[in-house]
């Protein structure tokens, strides 16, 4: 039986705490956004999906025109993609390979 490697383990593990605080992030966005939002306007935290995301992303863009919250969220994404990418290059050869 193989063993996991190190790298593959801690590439992973900060690709989850990366997503947890994404997800922290955009869950900031949607309190800030709808603190100024009529209640018939507001967004609700669940049942995400592309448009409404767009929305929520263009009315945080008008409403905190210097907000650094989306700038933070486009930040922690790009380095969860990037280790993801990475963990998938160390890990899938390493388990697919010769046993």
């Amino acid at each position: 039986m193989k063993r996991v490697p190190w790298d593959f383990i801690i590439f992973v593990n900060i690709s989850i705490i990366l997503g947890v605080y994404a997800t922290h992030i955009w869950w900031s966005m949607v309190d800030e956004v709808n603190r100024k939002l009529p209640e018939d306007q507001q967004f609700e935290h669940l049942f995400w999906y592309p448009t409404k995301s767009l929305r929520l992303i263009r009315e945080y863009k008008r409403l905190y025109p210097n907000g650094r919250l989306n700038r933070i969220r486009i930040i922690v994404q790009i380095l969860l993609f990037t280790l993801v990418a990475i963990s998938a290059i160390l890990g899938i050869p390493r388990f697919l390979g010769p046993h």
